[in-house]
């Protein structure tokens, strides 16, 4: 015992003073430095520091037009009953928002009457949140068309993109700052204010809960559950692919 305590109080000062001494200064040390020929092999122990990679957390900028938006328009919205751009439309229509809607796809004049837009540029005003349900190869340019408009949010449903078609969508939303929801996600409601931009088969009434998942199949089933124990959200996100 006492062989310990001497050795701990021999050893307490030299430990300190190498803890506190900066670590440049034993760099030169060549028990910590590998010899030329095993640093060439990649083999040994560099006394060298790591830089350090800084993530930077994800900012919330723009967040706001996603989950609370003042209007929104669907891309790709139709009257085919059994379609995703049919779906999202037909329940954005029955839903409370109280924001502006508007139907955009080229191949219709107007429905449920009020007027369809062929294109972005054509509609009355910038949306908030446009919701695209369009094919895969129509994505890209799409956000790049609203990002210079003034859009900064989007929910993009569209399934079958490929990974360049994906980084092509990231590419061109970053310079206007304007944040994806997807691809090939549900949707996502925001109770709160009556928003149902999603193609799932059932609502979500409002409360205090926040439900987020990757999975389609997990926020059918939750929404399911949920809506049979009259459980409230105040925002449900599907997140689709990454």
């Amino acid at each position: 015992m006492r062989l310990a305590m001497r050795l701990a109080m021999r050893l307490a000062k030299p430990l300190a003073k190498l803890m506190a001494e900066p670590l440049a200064k034993h760099l030169g040390n060549p028990r910590l430095t590998p010899a030329p020929a095993a640093a060439a092999a990649g083999v040994g122990c560099s006394a060298a520091p790591r830089p350090h990679v800084f993530k930077a957390p994800m900012s919330i900028r723009n967040l706001d037009h996603l989950f609370d938006p003042s209007s929104v328009a669907v891309f790709g919205a139709s009257q085919r009953p059994a379609s995703v751009g049919g779906t999202v439309w037909a329940q954005l229509h029955a839903s409370p928002f109280k924001g502006p809607i508007y139907a955009v796809n080229p191949k219709y004049r107007a429905f449920d009457g009020q007027p369809v837009y062929a294109r972005a540029a054509d509609l009355p005003s910038v949306p908030a949140l446009a919701v695209i349900c369009t094919p895969p190869d129509q994505v890209v340019g799409l956000i790049g068309q609203l990002g210079q408009l003034g859009t900064r949010a989007a929910v993009v449903l569209t399934a079958g993109m490929d990974a360049a078609q994906k980084q092509a969508m990231v590419t061109a939303a970053r310079p206007h700052l304007l944040r994806i929801l997807g691809p090939n996600c549900i949707g996502l409601l925001s109770p709160h204010i009556g928003l149902n931009a999603s193609f799932a088969p059932t609502g979500a009434v409002p409360g205090a809960l926040a439900f987020i998942s990757q999975s389609g199949a997990l926020v059918t089933a939750m929404l399911d559950w949920a809506h049979a124990r009259a459980i409230g959200f105040s925002h449900f996100i599907s997140l689709g692919e990454h």
